[in-house]
């Protein structure tokens, strides 16, 4: 049986460990925005928040692609999918997630992990 590539299971973790970044950080993060945003608009701290929001879903799924990823290496395809969501997210404030998804089309764009998904 063909060894996976080392990049594969180096990109599957760095999702991972991005996703629970993502997950944590940002809800920590939204949940003093929103406090320190509340005082001074009165309540009307909705708009403070909104985009960043949408880094915890994100998260969630970096880690569940990057554990499928570990588990069976032929589904590293999908890790370049949730990259290119990765660096998307720059525009929603999530910087780290988005060096990770570069890292993470870096490493899945090696010749040796192109080899093993087409084979």
């Amino acid at each position: 049986m063909n060894e996976a590539p080392g990049n594969i299971k180096s990109a599957a973790i760095l999702q991972m460990v991005s996703g629970v970044i993502n997950v944590f950080f940002t809800s920590v993060t939204l949940g003093l925005g929103a406090t320190v945003c509340a005082v001074p608009t009165m309540g009307l701290s909705g708009l403070c928040g909104i985009f960043g929001c949408l880094m915890v879903p994100l998260g969630f799924v970096e880690i569940i692609v990057g554990a499928m990823a570990l588990q069976n290496p032929k589904n590293a395809g999908m890790l370049r999918n949730v990259a290119y969501l990765e660096m998307m997210s720059f525009f929603f404030g999530g910087l780290i997630a988005a060096v990770a998804g570069g890292m993470v089309l870096s490493m899945t764009n090696d010749a040796d992990v192109k080899a093993y998904l087409e084979g």
